[in-house]
């Protein structure tokens, strides 16, 4: 029989509970098959409220590399599920509910786990348990992406910038408290679209 693919790094490492966030797992023996999936697991989280045990099917990229579409989870508590891989024969690289820790990946021996939070977008630390959870709807800390151009060709290949417009930089040591705004600036980042 095959053994079981080795997954050792998750990206990105969060993300809502609405779902579908693409993510990219990286690891050894991943296998072009029709059964690739991934499989999430927590003991808590499934839209009906009991635990959450998804399976998905994933995209092959090659032996190391594959991606999938993060699944919806319950709103509420944060829900931080477990990560595991099979190529489509019922072989799993780790049992629902158990860390799985990489050998020597980019990123060490970190456990694969996804974190799903119920931020609201453009306001980092909104979450349940967030950093600006506690602060009043009107004094949070908010930011606004734009994409320049907004529109491209579906062969792929065009420059977007992405720019996060008016995010207000705040005090080093409280970046979190609105009253010490020292200004608003602008951030932007560049890439180039695959095709």
């Amino acid at each position: 029989g095959s053994s079981a693919p080795r997954p050792t790094s998750l990206f990105p490492t969060s993300a809502h509970v609405s779902g579908g966030a693409v993510l990219t797992i990286e690891g050894v023996g991943f296998e072009n098959t029709a059964g690739l999936a991934v499989r999430f697991a927590a003991s808590h989280g499934a839209p009906d409220g009991g635990p959450l045990l998804h399976e998905t099917r994933a995209r092959f990229i090659s032996s190391t590399r594959i991606e999938c579409v993060a699944p919806r989870v319950a709103r509420g508590d944060p829900v931080l599920a477990h990560v595991s891989v099979s190529n489509g024969d019922g072989v799993w690289s780790a049992p629902p509910l158990v860390h799985v820790r990489g050998g020597s990946g980019k990123d060490g021996a970190a456990a694969l786990t996804l974190e799903y939070d119920d931020a609201n977008p453009g306001c980092p630390g909104c979450g349940v348990y967030g950093v600006q959870s506690t602060v009043a709807p009107e004094r949070r800390v908010r930011e606004r992406w734009v994409a320049v151009p907004d529109v491209g060709v579906d062969t792929g290949g065009s420059l977007v910038t992405v720019r996060a417009v008016g995010y207000a930089v705040n005090d080093p040591v409280d970046p979190f408290d609105t009253n010490k705004v020292r200004d608003i600036r602008d951030e932007e980042a560049a890439s180039w679209v695959p095709a």
